[in-house]
């Protein structure tokens, strides 16, 4: 069985907020009787802030062991699930991605060294599958952008994200905790109505958008794809990106 991961975590959250803090009251009952406004949850700031830009906090590394990743990030190049027989379809995900704004196509490979900070991420090119509107299975393919990859450093860009500063995300074993959440509540609210909402965001990474400096830390090439090698600023969060 699968579970929604965001669902889970909306309640992990509020699951957390309600037992670290009992002196709340009903959401409700609260704003009515005594005017107060309603407990936020910790995470309210953090999304507040991330309405500026979302920015990748990162252990430093030595500016020699950068430069040296960088000029094998683009040797590199792409993955061979992005060159081998996938040329018109990449293309196809990038120029959309570009028309979207959320990537962005500025300069020249040789360039790239002289942004102070610059990460580059090898793309990938994962077969799926997924349902039309009649439910039957279509194939899909996924854009990755592999910022796992390790080049001599060892210190690849995931890697060096420090993890205490991402905003906590809890999945599985999500009907469990649903269960024991409902039971604390009801055992904390008597007579208040619980209710349990399930929603999905569409592109959801895409919805993300980076900061200046973020951005430079997740750039892409498009050499060995098709066309002049240019390198593409990624204005949004990426799948592969750790955060």
């Amino acid at each position: 069985m699968r579970y929604s991961r965001r669902t889970t975590t909306i309640c992990s959250r509020y699951s957390w907020w309600t037992a670290t803090h009992p002196s709340n009251q009903d959401v409700s009952s609260n704003s009515r009787t005594t005017g107060s406004p309603a407990p936020q949850s910790p995470t309210v700031a953090k999304s507040q802030e991330d309405t500026h830009g979302a920015h990748l906090l990162m252990e430093p590394i030595k500016e020699s062991a950068h430069l040296q990743d960088l000029v094998e990030a683009i040797e590199f190049g792409n993955h061979k699930s992005a060159i081998k027989e996938a040329c018109p379809k990449l293309m196809t995900m990038l120029e959309k991605e570009c028309g979207k704004g959320w990537q962005l196509t500025v300069l020249p490979i040789f360039c790239l060294p002289r942004i102070p900070g610059v990460v580059v991420g090898p793309l990938g090119l994962v077969d799926q599958e997924t349902l039309n509107k009649f439910g039957h299975r279509i194939p899909k393919n996924r854009l990755t952008h592999d910022q796992s990859y390790g080049f001599s450093s060892k210190q690849s860009l995931n890697k060096r994200v420090i993890e205490d500063c991402v905003t906590l995300c809890q999945y599985g074993f999500a009907l469990q905790r649903f269960i024991h959440m409902i039971v604390a509540l009801r055992e904390r609210y008597p007579q208040a109505r619980i209710l349990l909402s399930k929603f999905d965001f569409k592109l959801a990474y895409q919805r993300v958008h980076f900061r200046a400096e973020s951005a430079f830390q997740s750039c892409i090439t498009a050499k060995g794809i098709a066309g002049p090698e240019l390198a593409l600023i990624s204005l949004r969060a990426t799948f592969g990106g750790s955060p």
